[in-house]
């Protein structure tokens, strides 16, 4: 799950608390990531050299690996995408990179 915060005068504290009283009981890993700055051309670029890491890794090339990856997501076309659709997508490529290629990227 990818939760995006804005922070504003002591905001984001009380949505995070929130977020963490919905989960059910466990133990859960937060990672805390300032977004400032980067462009919609800044992910995609981040997203697609992933992409180029995977498919240099698997034999398959940059559109194979991307098109079999937007299946996976049931994604049509990133054309679209928001910074936010970007965020979530990256963050789902790094998790079905791990679980399916056994690689970190």
């Amino acid at each position: 799950m990818l939760v995006i915060l804005d922070k504003k005068n002591g905001e984001a504290s009380e949505q995070f608390m929130e977020l963490i009283g919905s989960l059910p009981d466990g133990r859960f890993v937060v990672q805390i990531r300032e977004l400032g700055g980067k462009t919609l051309k800044d992910y995609r670029e981040h997203y697609f050299a992933m992409i180029d890491v995977i498919g240099s890794h698997t034999g398959d090339g940059r559109y194979s690996t991307h098109e079999l990856f937007k299946a996976h997501e049931e994604v049509s076309t990133t054309k679209d995408f928001s910074v936010d659709d970007w965020l979530k997508f990256i963050e789902s490529l790094k998790w079905w990179a791990f679980n399916n290629l056994d690689l970190i990227v």
